[in-house]
């Protein structure tokens, strides 16, 4: 649970003052992995993962696209129905991106490891969530993030992340540039600061907070 989802409950419900509330933070699947560099993702590509879903908003990426430099592809990753898929691709054309949008669908950990390894960045324009694991996942491997400011996403990305506050395709693409071209004057700083921020959450931590909270109880 995130800070925002405790402010939430206390909102929604009558919890009596004598009740306690943690608040305890995901761990990071990727903590420790190594980055897999792969000749197919040789490209520039933005990284977007996360089950085709309404809040997930993949949809606000496609139009976005056309104000980015052309070379720039996008890659999509996550469960999609047939439904779903033909939506975005009716939408990648109605904008002339088709050649430009990429539906991976579902796949393995490895794949998902190499696709974070070799991206330009990741885009997470959700509206909501509960924490945001694409989030810390990419930062772990020093790749530049650019997320939606809603619900739990500021507490995860933190001062590394970039971030929108509304959705239209001009705007959204201009954060991104800033994002990229404020990563390309010093990447090693800005590739050490996304790490840091990733590192701050493990399971290891967690583990020990859930503890501390069973011998509280």
């Amino acid at each position: 649970m995130c800070i925002r989802d405790r402010n939430n409950i206390q909102e929604k419900f009558d919890v009596p003052k004598h009740v306690k509330e943690y608040v305890i933070y995901n761990g990071n699947p990727c903590e420790g992995l190594k980055k897999i560099k792969s000749d197919t993702y040789s490209f520039p590509y933005l990284l977007s993962i996360g089950e085709f879903r309404g809040y997930k908003n993949q949809e606000s990426l496609i139009p976005m696209l056309r104000f980015l430099d052309s070379d720039i592809k996008l890659i999509l990753v996550g469960r999609c129905s047939k439904n779903q898929q033909e939506k975005i691709e009716k939408l990648a054309e109605e904008h002339q991106v088709s050649e430009r949008v990429i539906i991976k669908g579902t796949v393995s950990e490895k794949e998902k490891i190499t696709l974070y390894s070799n991206a330009t960045a990741l885009v997470h324009p959700s509206l909501a969530e509960g924490f945001g694991l694409p989030v810390v996942e990419a930062m772990t491997f020093g790749v530049p993030v650019i997320i939606s400011n809603k619900t739990s996403l500021p507490e995860v990305g933190g001062k590394a992340a970039s971030y929108w506050d509304r959705y239209d395709a001009e705007y959204m693409a201009k954060v991104v540039q800033e994002t990229l071209e404020d990563f390309k004057a010093n990447p090693e700083k800005k590739s050490l600061e996304l790490k840091a921020q990733a590192a701050t959450f493990s399971w290891e931590k967690a583990a020990k907070q859930y503890i501390d909270v069973y011998r509280n109880l």
